[in-house]
């Protein structure tokens, strides 16, 4: 499938192989069911790769209404009458419990009590409105078929794009791209909708009040960049036990995100977790079981049957 939109942006990668190799020794060693030689799985192959992106770059004024409400707190004391029992002693003093040591009569008597309440109460409420001029709003949106690689394609911002270079055959550097999946008009569609609930956000932080309702924008100008832009992927095969797995790096941000489908499992760990899954779930049974038959158990012995 292809796009009429330009390849305007291509983002570089930013570690090198080696780096690479140590941040996969680390995610494969962190999972708890990873075989303990995990870690020295064979790479097959290292393969640098842009996969294109749509993206959307939003500028526009927007003119928005809303009922503004505001609330406040209010306070109030009520008095409450409570029977309460006391222990009085032959002096005459009151206790609140009785005596092992001494005669002390109990007592009932009536006593106030005051208690403090509040309510939010409306204090005032009217329409407002506003208008917020030269708002920008940027957003990609990846459409592979692997959901777990466009996860990964999410995580680059417009700061990103902000210092990719221009597109070009000589930036490409004879690296791989990948085909342009999806439909335009779809992702445009969807796009629209990320935008208008943003716009929605940004107009609702500008209402005055403690709370609002019935808000309603409407853009009074708009235009919009439709592009491509090609993020840099790596991806990995290697090899562990005679099967082979792959898994993608993002090939700029080293902490971000990493994409996969399958890994090696310790099967022996799973079994243990299940084991003991099965363990409970079995002397569960028994206890309940043994609970069974004792109370049927009881009114027999009673009845003596």
């Amino acid at each position: 499938m292809s796009s009429n939109y330009p390849i305007t942006y291509i983002v570089p990668f930013e570690y090198n192989e080696d780096k690479l190799k140590v941040l996969f020794v680390d995610w494969i060693s962190s999972f708890k069911d990873s075989p303990i030689d995990a870690a020295s799985s064979e790479i097959v192959s290292i393969e640098k790769i842009y996969y294109p992106v749509r993206c959307y770059f939003y500028h526009f004024d927007v003119s928005w209404n809303a009922t503004s409400i505001w609330e406040g707190k209010e306070q109030s004391l009520e008095t409450v009458y409570e029977t309460e029992t006391v222990f009085v002693s032959k002096e005459g003093t009151e206790y609140k419990q009785a005596s092992h040591t001494e005669d002390r009569v109990p007592l009932t008597k009536v006593v106030p009590k005051t208690i403090k309440s509040s309510k939010i109460v409306q204090k005032d409420k009217k329409e407002t409105s506003g208008t917020i001029n030269n708002c920008n709003y940027f957003t990609l949106c990846p459409a592979s078929e692997n959901s777990e690689l466009d996860r990964l394609l999410s995580q680059f911002t417009a700061d990103d794009l902000k210092n990719a270079d221009k597109y070009s055959d000589e930036t490409l550097n004879n690296i791989r791209v990948t085909e342009i999946t999806g439909d335009d008009e779809k992702i445009y569609e969807k796009a629209n909708k990320l935008w208008s609930f943003y716009t929605k956000r940004l107009c609702a932080a500008q209402v005055p009040g403690t709370r609002h309702e019935n808000l309603k924008y409407e853009y009074k100008a708009a235009n919009v960049i439709k592009y491509i832009s090609l993020l840099p992927v790596y991806e990995i095969v290697y090899k562990y036990d005679e099967v082979e797995y792959t898994v993608y790096f993002n090939g700029k941000h080293t902490d971000s995100f990493v994409a996969f489908n399958m890994r090696p499992q310790n099967e022996k760990y799973n079994t243990t977790i299940q084991k003991k899954s099965d363990s409970i779930i079995t002397q569960s049974k028994t206890v309940a079981k043994n609970s069974a038959l004792a109370f049927f158990a009881v009114p027999l012995f009673l009845f003596g049957l």
